[in-house]
C-alpha cells in the first residue's frame, strides 16, 4: 500500500476543556491532535520564544541531543491507536565516526512535534502519513 506523505507545521494551538488542540497542517489540510495542558504549554512557549525561569524535560531533551551532536531533522506521525499517536523521530548525527540518519520509533503525545517544533539549530519538520 502506497501512503502519502506530506509535511506540515504547527499553525496554532489552542487551549481545550481537557487540554490543548495542536492545529498541524500546510496549505492545504490542516490535521488537529489533542494533548494534555503541559505539552500544549510547552508547544506555545517555543513557539512565542516564552523565557522560562528553569529549563523544562524538553528543553533538556534537546540539549542532551546537541550535546551528542544530534538533531531532530523530522519528525513522521504514522498511527493513531486508542487516542495514542505513534511517531518516528528521524534524527541526524554530526559526530564521529560516521553522520548517518536513525530511523527511531517512539510513542508520543506529541513530545516528538515538539522537539521537531523547537530546533534551534537545525529546522526540522513535521509529516504526517
Amino acid at each position: 500500500m502506497n501512503k502519502t506523505v506530506m509535511e506540515v507545521q504547527v499553525r496554532a494551538v489552542l487551549p481545550t476543556s481537557g487540554g490543548c488542540a495542536v492545529f498541524l497542517g500546510n496549505t492545504d489540510k490542516v490535521f488537529i491532535i489533542y494533548v494534555d495542558q503541559s505539552v500544549g504549554s510547552a508547544i506555545t512557549m517555543f513557539m512565542r520564544a516564552t523565557v522560562k525561569e528553569r529549563p523544562l524535560t524538553h528543553d533538556l531533551m534537546g540539549h542532551l541531543m546537541t550535546a551528542l551532536g544530534a538533531h531532530v531533522e523530522r519528525v513522521i506521525i504514522n498511527d493513531l491507536k486508542n487516542a495514542t499517536y505513534y511517531a518516528r523521530m528521524i534524527r541526524a548525527e554530526s559526530l564521529p565516526p560516521k553522520a548517518s540518519d536513525v530511523d527511531t520509533p517512539h510513542r508520543t503525545r506529541c513530545s516528538r512535534v515538539w522537539l521537531a517544533t523547537t530546533s534551534s539549530a537545525h529546522s526540522a519538520s513535521v509529516w504526517l502519513w
